[in-house]
């Protein structure tokens, strides 16, 4: 197998193992934009749509859906035109393990 294929099959063989977890997946471009036309509303855990979709594009990125379906939030603290860190460290918070106030 060469190093091509060779990483297409651990990036399917990644995207199966987080759908075995749970977490709704879906395959992306280099720019992080969704492959499937209706984007992350189309992440699946059916092994068979995730297959299909990797065969189709073998060097695809891993995306997750985030929010209710998998329960990971992401918070993005952005940098460009202001330091967004000492706001989000002002950000309440609830003791460790019982999420954001």
């Amino acid at each position: 197998m060469n190093p091509q294929s060779a990483a297409s099959a651990d990036l399917m063989a990644a995207a199966l193992g987080y759908a075995r977890r749970g977490l709704p997946v879906f395959p992306c471009k280099v720019d992080k934009k969704p492959f499937p036309k209706s984007g992350f509303k189309e992440a699946s855990t059916d092994p068979t749509q995730i297959e299909a979709w990797w065969k189709e594009h073998p060097n695809a990125l891993i995306g997750i859906k985030t929010g209710v379906d998998s329960d990971l939030y992401v918070i993005d603290v952005d940098i460009k035109h202001v330091d967004g860190f000492p706001a989000f460290k002002k950000m309440p918070r609830r003791s460790k393990g019982s999420g954001w106030q």
